[in-house]
């Protein structure tokens, strides 16, 4: 058994929706970066579209583990662009 199926084992569905949603569902400044960060690392609001297959394919995986992210944290379209939106405001107050 490889190490990603035990984990896969260990955890419950349940467990890991509490686990991201205590991490990244916080309602604090780390977590709405952290959120805001990986929504634009992984594509979250742009096509997956690149200029060679192997971009391409690297961005569909991306895009995937954001999905799985937005599911967990029930997310809509509306949330990640108010939280981007945020995260930006944040670096022209400095």
């Amino acid at each position: 058994m490889t190490l990603s199926e035990k984990v896969r084992k260990c955890f419950g569905a349940k467990e890991t929706r509490r686990a991201v949603c205590a991490t990244l569902g916080a309602d604090t400044r780390a977590a709405k970066l952290t959120l805001a960060f990986l929504a634009d690392a992984c594509h979250a609001t742009e096509t997956v579209s690149r200029g060679t297959v192997e971009e391409t394919y690297r961005a569909i995986g991306r895009r995937e583990i954001w999905l799985a992210i937005q599911d967990l944290l029930h997310l809509t379209e509306d949330d990640i662009r108010q939280m981007q939106e945020q995260v930006a405001g944040w670096g022209e107050m400095e």
